[in-house]
């Protein structure tokens, strides 16, 4: 199957479009609109992305309530930042759905873990793990120094932190203020540091509970983290991820990866995509 030319929304298979149109008719506008309303900073990659995703994740908590009236919504997410800054899960893990979801959130960096366990405070039932999702005991990360985080022009200095230096130093290089870098080596503004690793499958065995919906942030290693997950064990009902840091060919790899397993895949956005468990 030739990937080049993605799925998106308004031009996906009829199984996908019968469900984009099934969750977004009801909740375009508590999804979206109010929210935006809200606070800006939680909604700036735009509508179509905040409406499928949050779209998806209020079908899927549909059909599993019709199923497991009693049951909670599991929603696992990885590279979870402080959990609220352009963050597609938040409105419906943190206010409008936050007493029916059970919310797992890994971030690794010790000083951005603190501001997630912040924003999820008044949650009843999340599980915040300071980890890496990664091979090996351990993997070096790059970051933005936290110290340069308020002059980041960018949407969240704390949100540029990657496996890959190139990525950081080109991120720096891009939106720190040149009156701040202006004759100095770009490099003296990163960090790294030397965060714990376990794979996916390991994290999920250890909360016990198998997610309905995985949201995955990592900037250029969503794949990896994907390929961690023993689908033979654990097969979440959808799966967001990042597509924009990713070559051609890692894509169509790991969506021809993702297709084997029965998901259907579609874009949300030039940046993002999302796969859906076929029924």
């Amino acid at each position: 199957m030739d990937y080049k030319n993605l799925f998106h929304i308004n031009q996906i298979t009829k199984p996908l479009k019968n469900l984009y149109r099934q969750a977004t008719e009801n909740f375009r506008k508590i999804l979206f609109l109010k929210a935006r309303k809200r606070d800006s900073r939680n909604s700036t990659k735009g509508p179509q992305r905040y409406h499928f995703i949050e779209g998806v994740l209020y079908t899927l908590l549909a059909q599993k309530t019709a199923r497991e009236p009693f049951e909670k919504f599991n929603v696992l997410q990885i590279g979870a930042n402080d959990g609220y800054t352009v963050d597609p899960v938040f409105n419906f893990c943190g206010i409008l759905e936050k007493n029916k979801v059970r919310l797992a959130a890994v971030e690794p960096l010790p000083e951005v873990f603190d501001l997630l366990i912040k924003t999820y405070a008044n949650h009843s039932d999340f599980h915040p793990y300071n980890i890496l999702i990664g091979s090996g005991n351990t993997q070096t990360i790059y970051k933005i120094k936290s110290k340069y985080w308020p002059q980041y022009r960018g949407i969240i200095g704390s949100g540029v932190s990657s496996m890959n230096y190139d990525h950081v130093l080109r991120k720096a290089q891009k939106q720190l203020p040149k009156s701040l870098t202006k004759n100095k080596n770009i490099e003296n503004f990163i960090e790294n540091q030397e965060i714990a690793c376990i794979s996916l499958t390991r994290l999920i065995k250890e909360w016990g509970h198998t997610p309905d919906f995985l949201q995955i942030d990592v900037e250029g290693y969503d794949d990896d983290v994907i390929y961690s997950l023993d689908m033979s064990q654990f097969k979440p009902k959808a799966i967001g991820f990042e597509v924009c840091l990713l070559s051609q060919d890692r894509k169509n790899r790991l969506f021809e990866y993702l297709s084997e397993h029965n998901y259907i895949i579609a874009t949300a956005s030039e940046d993002d995509a999302c796969a859906i468990l076929k029924n």
